[in-house]
């Protein structure tokens, strides 16, 4: 996998135009100061109140009135303008201090410069492992929002589970509900069916005793019929004794009108 080193090579490449300029300004400081000396050794020649030997007295910096401008030099006439219009004295052992100085800090530069590529592959590296880092916590962090993915599926599975046990309670509700309603519809059929049997059973009681009373009526009947008939046949006999009865009287009625005749 390809790095972008952009990042980590600019700011190595800032510090090394850094020291580059820093290493252009010393070389500057540098000459400077070798023209000052020869300037101050000039001066130091031709000014009996200060030592040569650098001692105690003249270690540190002096600042002093400037000398007249006839015998102060050309490079202390322009140092002055860049200093804001004080000559400033040096001993030799502050300006060999100065070179010392400026050489550790070219020294330092220099080590700076070489140890440059170093620090590169060091952030070079440690941008890799920090790239590297990222790229397992976005993995964990993956793999975390895939679990709770799986969580919630899982949940929704567990929820559909719950509405289809909930649709199938709410079914098994509904039919109980209507065996219920069958159970009172059956019950109240129950009754009325009780009802109509009880007034079946008025009602065969009452045919029974209808067929009893019939019976007895049939009996009267058979009664009147054998007395209609026992009367018929008396008046038969009694028409057969009438005529019996006329054919004598006829018979009289003949013999007296034969009398009379």
């Amino acid at each position: 996998m390809r790095i972008n080193t952009d990042s980590v090579r600019l700011p190595a490449y800032m510090e090394n135009l850094q020291c580059r300029i820093s290493l252009n300004f010393t070389t500057v400081i540098t000459l400077a100061l070798n023209l000052f000396r020869l300037d101050q050794t000039a001066s130091l020649d031709s000014s009996p109140n200060i030592l040569e030997d650098g001692n105690a007295s003249s270690s540190a910096t002096q600042e002093t009135t400037a000398p007249s401008k006839s015998r102060q030099p050309f490079f202390s006439k322009v140092f002055s303008f860049f200093t804001g219009g004080k000559y400033i004295v040096m001993s030799r052992e502050e300006m060999l201090q100065m070179e010392d100085a400026i050489v550790k800090r070219e020294l330092k530069v220099t080590r700076r410069e070489q140890e440059a590529p170093k620090h590169e592959e060091d952030l070079a590296k440690r941008k890799q492992a920090v790239f590297n880092r990222e790229k397992a916590v976005a993995i964990q962090k993956q793999q975390v929002i895939n679990r709770e993915l799986d969580v919630l599926r899982r949940e929704q599975a567990v929820a559909r589970r719950e509405q289809r046990s909930d649709t199938q309670t709410l079914a098994i509700a509904a039919k109980q509900q209507e065996l219920d309603h069958r159970a009172e519809n059956l019950s109240v059929r129950e009754e009325v069916v009780g009802s109509w049997k009880q007034e079946v059973i008025t009602w065969l009681k009452a045919i029974v005793i209808r067929e009893q009373e019939v019976g007895q009526l049939m009996d009267v009947v058979a009664a009147l019929d054998r007395c209609f008939l026992e009367h018929e046949q008396k008046l038969e006999k009694r028409e057969e004794r009438l005529a019996i009865r006329e054919v004598e009287v006829e018979n009289e009625l003949a013999y007296l009108a034969s009398l009379f005749d």
